[in-house]
């Protein structure tokens, strides 16, 4: 197998890789968007002895939450840049 080829093969692993990372964030956008419904509901419940407990809980879950579709997002600039090496090197052979 050629350099050519590797980088080509290494380019569609990748791309697969990418797909994965792409389902990742949409479900935690789902998951962020179902925090983002229990936060109406418990406005709507100020009053509740409970309602301190349950914002704060659900802060926790919202923090945990982008903190995971930060780090996909990393992870997929990550790959963007060996990507663009890839290129760059297909380019220049």
């Amino acid at each position: 197998m050629t350099k050519l080829e590797k980088n080509f093969k290494e380019i569609e692993s990748i791309a697969g890789s990418v797909d994965v990372i792409n389902d990742s964030i949409s479900f935690w956008e789902k998951r962020m968007n179902k925090c983002f419904d229990k936060c109406e509901e418990i406005k709507n419940s100020e009053w509740h002895p409970d309602f301190e407990k349950k914002r704060d809980s659900l802060r926790k879950e919202m923090i945990f939450v982008l903190t995971k579709i930060r780090a996909e997002n990393e992870h997929l600039d990550l790959l963007d840049l060996k990507i663009e090496e890839l290129y760059k090197a297909i380019l220049e052979s």
